[in-house]
């Protein structure tokens, strides 16, 4: 890890809650664990309640690296299992390629499962998000459009349709193309996302997180897919990343 990276990791950790003891020459027995922060989407805040027409997905951030590297947590929507699911993510925004993801899985759904996964894993996880030169910043999410200093940046979604007579509205999405764009800079595509399946019905936006070390976020949309047997659907964070002043056209 970089000098400054690790001075500022240090830093970081009043954003963070103490971890109880885990025992003598624990890596973690003299460290913190991240505070449960996750996203808040204003569109599906009516629809966080059990029994709602929509089972959301958390996404939590956790950090970015000096080179476009982005860590963070998504719980995933529990449809049937009544499970609290948490997976780790480290992604190169660079290439929105995924560089690590792992998955524990705890019985009974609370917000406590945070803390408990924490507890169990994350010495391991932490020793991970390092090794990828990740600083825990605990960094925000902002409303989109973009606002930098060359102007405003808006997203814009194309969404390809194909017909599925099983589905409600009597299709589903089998492509999402995902553009920034402003009267100053141009325009650019930062993704193209196909669907082998016939379960993805929509895509909508979202919020971005700005990198604290370079003109560059983490573009979060979210994609709503058919629920296992149907309504209720879920909401899916899907995370992008995005220079903010080069490759337009």
């Amino acid at each position: 890890m970089r000098r400054g990276a690790s001075v500022h990791f240090l830093h970081v950790f009043g954003l963070f809650f103490l971890l109880g003891i885990l025992g003598s020459g624990s890596l973690l027995a003299q460290m913190t664990y991240p505070k449960r922060t996750p996203i808040r989407f204003e569109k599906y805040a009516e629809y966080e309640e059990e029994n709602s027409i929509f089972i959301l997905s958390r996404i939590i951030p956790l950090g970015f690296s000096h080179d476009g590297k982005f860590a963070y947590i998504i719980e995933p929507a529990d449809e049937a299992c009544g499970c609290y699911f948490f997976e780790l993510h480290i992604q190169d925004l660079n290439s929105d390629k995924k560089l690590y993801q792992k998955r524990f899985m705890y019985e009974e759904v609370t917000s406590q499962k945070w803390y408990q996964a924490w507890n169990d894993h994350g010495e391991f996880l932490i020793k991970k998000i390092q090794a990828h030169d990740i600083v825990l910043t605990a960094p925000k999410a902002q409303k989109l459009p973009i606002q930098t200093d060359s102007g405003t940046l808006q997203l814009r979604l194309d969404l390809e349709k194909k017909p599925d007579e099983n589905m409600p509205n009597g299709e589903v999405v089998n492509l999402a193309r995902v553009w920034l764009a402003s009267d100053q800079l141009g325009e650019k595509r930062i993704a193209s996302l196909r669907f082998p399946n016939n379960y993805v019905l929509g895509y909508e936006q979202g919020c971005y997180i700005k990198s604290p070390f370079e003109d560059r976020v983490a573009i979060v949309v979210l994609r709503e897919d058919r629920g296992w047997e149907g309504p209720p659907n879920t909401i899916n964070p899907v995370v992008i990343g995005a220079l903010l002043k080069t490759r337009f056209q």
